[in-house]
């Protein structure tokens, strides 16, 4: 806009060029070669970023301004440049730090990028509500203050699945988010703004409701509409209180929407259960914000021998949802393993002799020592968990049990992180947390400028149901090509549009390398030196599989040395990691709860 502004300024000469200020030297080269083409080209050289009194002292005679940072923009501002001012291009998708209407009245043409951080922002958004809902950051807590706790409903977070998402604002970004969320299974979209938008509405399923009625029903609030006079502090103690104590609320627009002390009352009282903000007043917050201290703030064949005969069935962990065991309860004599946080292997094997059938609710080796202690009436073991590595199935096998497990259980909930991780990783969130609670703010266009999801290759090593929705949730993405992985190629891959390759290949032209393959002695240390070395520098590494699967001393070397670009962990080993551990240390590597 800026160098098609310049081309109508009367040429005092034919070697006349008009002069641009740009207000920061970070912005990419290729945007300058091309203004530099037709204008005489002024930088400012303050880093992190220049002062407003060296802006102001730069643009004085100049003929173009592409304001490239957050200072206001206003009549100082245009009276220090001068009435020859012609241009001005703006370097962000928001104008609320221009003064409008002093511009408009100067009769000088005002360029921004309104559509240009859509993607990235939708990214955000997503990655922030599957943080904030699965509680990420809580996690991160609990592993850096060593409080791992092995309970199977310990730090259990939201589903985006079947859930109503609300969005304040149906701009561009908003409907990026809904795109983005489309591979989620959504229960339903609702939206408010000044207006309705019936056509963009109708094409993306979404319903206009009245803002007190989104407040009410969302579980998740997605604030995607300009900072104006009417939305300043939009959010507040009386919207907070409409909203559901289970609902997240996520902020991609601007700080001074939400009312920031109302906000952390709402969080510490438990009115809603947590929020991911992209934005705040001030940025950065100091490192002694109430804010950066919140863990919430960014997750039948046993046979019946009379009718008054029940089954024995113990439960190796009571901490597992009650409406299962009540209806375990009405069939069986239920014995539970009462340890806590989580029962020891010796209380397990106490309690097992003589039972008819074990609900194994913990990751403690079931083999024969297992079996043994149990004795030969066991007929029935149901694993509490989608993974069996931990299993003796061989075993088990031969003496006859039937074995369950909840092989499609977790399978939405780990498909949510995955995508969750890679955006953390891709957009270098963790980075930027460590980053804000040390204080290093820096505000430069290309800080901390991260990846996007949008163009790349993702590969995913195990293409079984969790590698498959991991596919389907990326579907609004625009991801460039999937690749996958395994034994066989499958049938499901050409729906979701997968290429099936051989692991070599997809090591070296993937920009997402995703593990979600069992653990077996084949695939143990898989990702090893070998295999790192062969990914690109610019990948990011995702497990969400098995901890063994990385050869975690070989990952260390690759993040620490740049050979690839960081990595997002669901799992490790062991797990907790202890405190000490250089992964939990690394600012691009993230692990998971």
């Amino acid at each position: 806009m800026l160098a098609r502004a310049m081309k109508d300024i009367p040429k005092l000469s034919s070697d006349w060029r008009p002069k641009v200020l740009v207000t920061h030297c970070e912005i990419p080269q290729a945007g300058l070669d091309i203004l530099r083409k037709k204008c005489d080209v002024i930088l400012t050289k303050g880093l992190p970023q220049p002062t407003r009194e060296e802006v102001l002292r730069l643009s004085k005679g100049v003929d173009g301004i592409l304001w490239a940072n957050h200072e206001k923009l206003n009549a100082e501002a245009l009276d220090a440049a001068g009435p020859q001012l012609k241009a001005i291009s703006t370097m962000s998708a928001g104008i609320d730090y221009v003064d409008i209407p002093e511009v408009k009245r100067r009769n000088i043409p005002l360029g921004y990028t309104p559509t240009v951080l859509n993607d990235a922002v939708a990214d955000i958004a997503v990655g922030l509500a599957v943080a904030a809902g699965r509680r990420f950051h809580e996690g991160q807590l609990k592993i850096a203050s060593s409080e791992w706790e092995r309970r199977p409903q310990w730090l259990l977070g939201l589903d985006i699945r079947d859930s109503t998402v609300g969005l304040i604002g149906l701009g561009g970004i908003g409907q990026a988010i809904i795109e983005r969320l489309r591979g989620f299974n959504v229960g339903e979209y609702i939206y408010t703004c000044r207006n309705p938008k019936p056509e963009v509405a109708e094409k993306l399923k979404a319903t206009y409701v009245s803002f007190d009625e989104l407040l009410q029903r969302s579980d998740y609030v997605f604030i995607a509409c300009p900072l104006t006079p009417e939305t300043k502090y939009l959010i507040n103690r009386d919207a907070l209180a409409k909203m559901k104590p289970t609902a997240v609320l996520i902020n991609v627009a601007r700080g001074e929407i939400v009312d920031q002390e109302a906000l952390l009352e709402a969080l510490k009282n438990n009115k809603i259960f947590a929020a991911g903000l992209d934005v705040m007043t001030p940025e950065p917050l100091p490192a002694d914000h109430p804010l950066l201290g919140l863990p919430n703030c960014s997750l039948n064949n046993i046979p019946n021998f009379a009718n008054n005969w029940k089954p024995r069935v113990l439960v190796t962990n009571s901490d597992i949802p009650r409406v299962g065991l009540e209806i375990l309860e009405k069939r069986c004599d239920v014995i539970y393993v009462t340890g806590w946080p989580r029962p020891t292997r010796e209380e397990i094997l106490k309690l097992i002799k003589g039972v008819h059938g074990v609900i194994w609710a913990n990751n403690e080796k079931l083999n024969a020592e297992v079996l043994d202690q149990a004795g030969p009436q066991l007929r029935v073991i149901s694993s509490y968990y989608s993974g069996y590595d931990y299993i003796d199935v061989k075993e088990v096998r031969k003496r006859d049990i039937s074995l369950g497990y909840t092989g499609i259980a977790t399978k939405d909930p780990v498909a949510d992180v995955a995508v969750g991780l890679m955006i953390l990783m891709g957009r270098r969130l963790h980075e930027g947390y460590l980053k804000i609670k040390a204080f290093q703010w820096e505000k430069r266009p290309q800080w901390l400028l991260g990846s996007n999801i949008a163009g790349s290759n993702v590969g995913i090593i195990g293409f079984g149901t969790i590698g498959q929705k991991i596919v389907h949730r990326l579907q609004g993405f625009d991801v460039n090509k999937f690749f996958y992985t395994g034994h066989n190629p499958k049938a499901q891959a050409d729906k979701l549009g997968a290429i099936f390759v051989t692991l070599d290949d997809l090591l070296q032209k993937s920009d997402y390398v995703i593990v979600s393959c069992p653990l077996t002695p084949e695939t143990k240390h898989l990702i090893n030196r070998d295999s790192l070395g062969k990914m690109k520098n610019s990948s990011i590494l995702i497990n969400v599989a098995r901890g063994e699967i990385v050869d975690q001393e070989a990952l260390v070397e690759a993040l620490k040395n740049g050979q690839i670009f960081a990595a997002g962990l669901d799992v490790t080993t062991p797990e907790p990691l202890p405190l000490d551990h250089p992964l939990l240390h690394l600012p691009n590597c993230c692990k998971y709860i």
